[in-house]
């Protein structure tokens, strides 16, 4: 069956839709028209995906599939697919969650959502594809430096803020599944949340602590107090992203599948190591030599509040936006070294400072991992 041509246009349209220059808060636009999500006809996605084809599929978990297509005509662009694959109340329940509040809502650090398909038994939900894959893959990846890691976390940190209703949206989200892999990274390797599957959505002026039927989220991420007392906050999504800035920080998941023993897992071990003043002991070496120590005190200092027992001296996301732009500021200053040369002189500067090389005007400014840079300075009076 061909492909339909106005349906795949409306499709190819959405992929070009941008997010507001004009916007002075993070790129934020609230879409209330709905004019840019597509419904997509079933047709068309077995026309792109040969019918669900193996050729397409790039993983699932339980409840869908996940596909990978390029969308003729749309520049190239490729679209991540998801298909409910078990179907119950509950699950189709997800299915609702998620489209709603992904056509509402839109910011540059939350994954957009092109279109959907709801007809004839098949529940798809299409985004903007995330080249990189999910953050949890890279947790170990050397090559991730610390600024890069700071850099993410404030991208998390600034989806939660506007999720929060840290702008004036009609309601606030609370995510409850925020971890590393449903943090999804573009080809700039710029975060964007996803995984809305157990998301609510309470009216800015309804309480903000409030009870739920049942508790929702992955373990090891879970706020305890949440589990344990079934009462829900935005508190709640701060734990949980406070594994995630220790998971960054040590370089590892929450949890580990070879192991049974509760103190193997981050949590624990992060607190025990806290009270022992040693949480610099599990920073690899080869990171410790590359992060300047004041902007790993910022980063430990509100990473360890967002694990605190009591919700209420947890930190706000816009809080933790603020501390961690402090941090990365502090990590990537830059160094200026002023040599007395002859004029029209090459000069060699091998300090390692930071992360971005710069040089000219008389100042030597070598930024970056060890490497040599050649520049010529003109002489100071």
């Amino acid at each position: 069956m061909g492909i339909d041509t106005l349906d795949l246009l409306s499709l190819s349209l959405s992929l070009a839709v941008d997010f507001d220059s004009e916007m002075d808060y993070k790129n934020l636009v609230v879409k209330e028209n709905r004019k840019d999500i597509f419904r997509i006809s079933l047709d068309t996605i077995k026309s792109v995906t040969e019918s669900f084809s193996p050729l397409y599929h790039t993983g699932s978990d339980g409840f869908w599939e996940s596909y990978k297509v390029e969308i003729p005509h749309a520049s190239g662009r490729f679209i991540h697919m998801k298909r409910l694959i078990t179907h119950n109340h509950e699950t189709e329940h997800y299915f609702c969650t998620e489209k709603s509040i992904l056509m509402e809502y839109k910011h540059r650090n939350v994954i957009s959502l092109v279109g959907f398909c709801d007809e004839m038994d098949e529940q798809i939900l299409a985004y903007e594809h995330a080249f990189l894959g999910s953050l949890d893959s890279y947790l170990n990846d050397g090559s991730l430096t610390w600024a890069k890691r700071i850099e993410i976390c404030i991208d998390i940190a600034s989806a939660l803020e506007f999720l929060h209703g840290g702008v004036a949206t009609h309601e606030i989200v609370i995510h409850r599944d925020i971890k590393t892999s449903n943090i999804l990274l573009d080809g700039e390797m710029k975060a964007k949340v996803a995984g809305f599957n157990f998301s609510i959505t309470r009216s800015k002026d309804q309480e903000m602590v409030f009870s739920t039927d049942f508790v929702a989220g992955t373990k090891f991420y879970i706020d305890p107090e949440y589990e344990r007392t079934r009462v829900l906050s935005k508190a709640c999504d701060i734990y949980s992203f406070g594994v995630v800035l220790f998971e960054m920080f040590f370089q590892k998941l929450a949890y580990s599948p070879e192991s049974n023993d509760h103190n193997d897992h981050l949590v624990p071990m992060v607190k025990d190591l806290y009270k022992n003043r040693k949480l610099d002991d599990m920073v690899f070496e080869g990171t410790k030599e590359h992060i300047e120590p004041h902007s790993l005190i910022i980063f430990k200092r509100i990473a360890i509040q967002c694990l605190h027992d009591n919700r209420e001296e947890r930190p706000t996301a816009s809080e933790l936006v603020i501390q961690l732009e402090k941090s990365l500021k502090i990590q990537v200053s830059i160094h200026l070294f002023i040599i007395k040369i002859q004029p029209n002189k090459a000069i060699h500067i091998k300090e390692v400072v930071h992360q971005n090389t710069i040089c000219g005007g008389g100042l030597g400014v070598w930024v970056g991992d060890s490497r040599e840079i050649i520049t010529t300075a003109r002489p100071l009076n």
